[in-house]
């Protein structure tokens, strides 16, 4: 006789199993297509799924075994999904659609990307538009993450509408969510806050999922396990751009680990070669660099798209370092005519825009036109200059020979070398050409160094209408001279008041829709911020005018002595210097995590006008102590401490002591960080 079990027994154990919310530990994972290993299309974590680019919350799972039906729900959405497991490492599911797709947990060792995209890139157009990137850190455990991470996206109008570093939180299910405004393709950089940090390709408009598997924690509890692996095993990608992201993390991964030459190596070469064997040396270096991609994209089959972007990244590299080249050492290098003739062009493409050394293309190009004689337009920009000091000049010797440099002919390249006995490839030839120069521009030079603080803010804005017309009409007003002109203009709203002058041009002449949208926009944001504070921001400090002494630097030491037993933090900046203003935001950050302990932040105003200086401190809020530096002190410091550029840092100890020269930036937060909390102890 066969013995009858309860009905309420045959019950529960109908519903323990058919139906539970659970997740079976033999589904856990990120499942990738079968087909080629690298697309990622479902993760199932205990807490929740992601299918679709979208996180998705468990209504139920039912079956036992081998097969489950996963029913999964997001907002008003549920969906099904039949799942049947074949094996450790091999799943299959079919959608609400019955398309089967077979999975695996194992992602490629050798990735064949099997030419699944042969289109490139359409005409890219600037956009405006916000860009979503979700994330979820697996068997995540709070007690060894920080719960923070950071997203750091740049543009041409960084520091403008948007700060370069978005931060999100992660809940304590490993998930995170962040949001930014973008206005054109390019890659960003994602950090796990004390752990890992790794590249996203987004576009405006789009969301991104990126998946670390369980591997990052292993990296995270013990550094040493990153030997022989990289962000291919840890991460996974979904959304437009998840399968490009791929691409690129292996590409560029193979490039810096392969390439002959560091990253490092192409600046240090900058210092130790000629202008004529680096330009050379480093054009070669890019066709080694472009020949061995090339042939990798062809081994693994990329996409087209991939093969553009790293084309469009090399090359703005290239370009960003040629144009580097005048900043070379401790001095500014002039540029010989062989060397500026050589120079390629840059393709009129936004992919130039995806990666981040497009802005310093941007800076050094901007640097190029202003103060090299053979640009094309400095000379015309210094005549323009002449003649409002002419106006001024109440000298008739002076007068004559303001006279005398707007009737002189531009420089051009046989002027620069009468003279010359050394050949263009030697350094010898560079320091000839930069005392040609020197010679040639002393008059001007002179004149500038007693007019700059008269002239007015008309005539520097008519210099860059001119530069911007000249740069314009030499490229036929493509997108890259367009870029150039919102971003020299940006550079000019920082420094300047706004006026409707500008804004007429900026209305007839940049044809780009949404640049010309921002550019009016930054324009009304920088006319209604100049009267925003009618004050200071709170803990803003004035350190009174100390005259000059036959001592040289005693002021900077009476200034110093007045913090003994603090650590101070100097900053050189200047209202006109746009790398200098976007540093405030992270100080401001850093002063807010060390308030109460003995830091002081010193602010020095650096070869600026003191009035637009004070205007500044009061628009921009940067509260601390502040002391505006004379011309002569500004020359005492310049030559104490090296300064070739700014913005400059100094790090003083509690005793008055330089501790560091050439301190790490504010926006350097674990190297200052690191450098403060030592001289604290």
């Amino acid at each position: 006789m066969r013995a009858i079990l309860p009905i309420s027994l045959i019950f529960t154990i109908l519903i323990s199993c058919s139906t539970q919310t659970k997740l079976p530990q033999e589904l856990k994972g990120n499942w990738l297509s079968a087909n080629d290993s690298i697309e990622w299309i479902i993760s199932l974590q205990p807490d929740f799924a992601v299918y679709d680019n979208k996180f998705w919350d468990y209504k139920s799972i039912s079956g036992n075994k081998s097969k489950f039906v996963i029913k999964l729900t997001e907002g008003t959405q549920t969906i099904s999904l039949k799942a049947v497991l074949e094996d450790s490492l091999s799943l299959k599911i079919t959608d609400n659609n019955n398309i089967d797709k077979r999975l695996t947990r194992k992602k490629a060792a050798r990735p064949d990307f099997r030419n699944y995209d042969m289109q490139g890139f359409e005409e890219l157009q600037m956009m405006d538009d916000t860009v979503t990137i979700r994330g979820f850190i697996e068997d995540y455990d709070p007690d060894i993450y920080d719960g923070t991470g950071s997203i750091y996206h740049r543009n041409v109008f960084s520091n403008v509408f948007e700060e370069e570093e978005t931060r999100f939180n992660i809940d304590t299910t490993g998930r995170f969510e962040a949001r930014f405004r973008a206005f054109n393709l390019q890659i960003i950089y994602l950090s796990i806050e004390g752990s890992s940090q790794t590249r996203i390709v987004i576009q405006p408009g789009s969301s991104a999922m990126i998946g670390f598997n369980n591997l990052l924690l292993d990296v995270t509890n013990d550094a040493r396990k990153w030997e022989g692996l990289t962000d291919w095993q840890i991460n996974h990608y979904m959304g437009e751009y998840g399968r490009l992201s791929e691409e690129l993390i292996l590409l560029l991964h193979h490039l810096y680990r392969n390439s002959n030459t560091s990253p490092l190596k192409k600046f240090d070469a900058i210092d130790e070669m000629s202008q004529m064997e680096y330009i050379g040396w480093r054009k070669e270096v890019y066709s080694q660099e472009t020949a061995m991609m090339d042939s990798l994209i062809l081994e693994m089959r990329n996409s087209k798209k991939a093969e553009e972007c790293v084309h469009g990244i090399l090359e703005i590299e290239l370009l960003h370092h040629l144009y580097h080249y005048q900043i070379s050492g401790t001095r500014f290098q002039y540029l010989a005519a062989p060397y500026i003739e050589q120079i390629p062009e840059l393709n009129a493409s936004s992919l130039n825009l995806i990666n981040t050394d497009f802005l310093s293309y941007l800076n050094y190009l901007n640097i190029f036109y202003r103060q090299q004689p053979l640009s094309n337009i400095s000379e015309d920009i210094a005549k323009y200059r002449l003649q409002f000091m002419l106006s001024q000049s109440k000298s008739t010797e002076e007068q004559k020979l303001i006279k005398e440099l707007i009737d002189v002919p531009a420089i051009t390249a046989e002027l620069l070398n009468q003279g010359n006995i050394y050949p263009l490839e030697s350094s010898d030839y560079d320091l000839f050409l930069n005392k040609r120069v020197a010679a040639l521009r002393k008059p001007y030079n002179e004149l500038w160094s007693k007019y700059w603080e008269k002239i007015p803010d008309s005539i520097h804005l008519h210099t860059l209408l001119k530069e911007l017309d000249f740069v314009l009409d030499k490229h036929n007003k493509n997108l890259i001279s367009q870029l150039y002109a919102a971003y020299c203009i940006n550079r000019f709203f920082e420094n300047n008041p706004p006026g409707p002058e500008l804004n007429l041009w900026i209305t007839n002449n940049i044809d780009d829709p949404i640049l010309k949208k921002l550019s009016l926009e930054y324009h009304k944001k920088e006319a209604e911020a100049a009267s925003e504070f009618a004050d200071y921001a709170e803990n803003t400090f004035f350190i009174s005018q100390i005259k000059n002494a036959e001592e040289g630097d005693e002021f900077f030491n009476k200034i110093i002595q007045q913090f003994k037993g603090k650590v101070i933090y100097i900053d050189f900046w200047a209202d006109w210097c746009s790398p200098c203003r976007a540093g405030f935001k992270p100080a401001a950050r850093l002063k807010k995590e060390y308030a109460g302990k003995d830091v002081v932040f010193l602010y020095f105003g650096y070869n600026c006008k003191n009035e637009r200086w004070d205007q500044v401190i009061k628009q921009d809020q940067v509260s601390g102590y502040h002391y505006w530096l004379d011309k002569e002190q500004g020359k005492v410091l310049k030559e104490k401490f090296g300064i070739i550029g700014i913005p400059h840092y100094l790090l003083v100890d509690r005793n008055g002591n330089i501790s560091a020269d050439q301190a790490p930036d504010p926006g350097n937060r674990a190297a200052i960080r690191e450098r403060l909390d030592e001289l604290l102890k």
